[in-house]
């Protein structure tokens, strides 16, 4: 039809700039929110010497994590609604996700331990084929790789674990991590 499929659809046009933006907003959203409960923790550990304010601190900064988790999830679909309405949309998730918020965090938490299974498998694979690829006797695979200068670098068996990690894991492990939130919102949406 009319899409422009000259570069494998990859292209970096205003929705991609608008990505940009909003990963930048959510950013500094993430970090203003963390930061203002440690301030607050810091101060009332200032307040409460000894043992008690660093519990308080303690308690703040936990408190920080916990705001800083459900925002995000609760923000976790505006980069599909942005992506969607071609224009930034910041604070639009909140409505998609409301009453929602322990559903998003399940299906997170399921792709997050997909995504560790898929990343110990893809490494299994690729230990057994630096095994094989290299002669090793011992099966240390990818831990006994010395990335640390130029021609080791350029050595057959880590030239293997770069293209099979960096060309299948990183890969599958993206699509599962970047898919959930998307395929929250698609289904939300219908």
């Amino acid at each position: 039809g009319d899409s422009d499929d000259r570069f494998g659809f990859l292209g970096f046009g205003k929705r991609e700039c608008l990505l940009i933006a909003l990963e930048i907003v959510m950013l500094l959203l993430r970090a203003v929110a963390m930061t203002g409960f440690l301030v607050f923790g810091e101060l009332a550990s200032q307040i409460l010497p000894g043992p008690a304010g660093e519990a308080l601190l303690s308690l703040f900064s936990l408190a920080g994590m916990g705001v800083v988790l459900w925002l995000s999830v609760r923000l976790s679909l505006n980069t599909a609604q942005t992506f969607d309405e071609g224009r930034l949309n910041i604070w639009g998730s909140f409505e998609l996700s409301r009453e929602r918020f322990w559903t998003l965090l399940i299906g997170y938490a399921t792709a997050f331990g997909l995504a560790l299974v898929v990343m110990f498998l893809c490494k299994q694979i690729i230990d057994g084929a630096l095994v094989i690829a290299s002669g090793m006797t011992s099966a240390k695979g990818s831990d006994a790789l010395d990335l640390s200068s130029l021609p080791a670098l350029a050595a057959p068996s880590s030239l293997i674990y770069l293209a099979l990690s960096g060309g299948v894991m990183s890969p599958l492990t993206a699509s599962i991590l970047m898919g959930a939130p998307i395929s929250a919102y698609r289904a939300i949406r219908a």
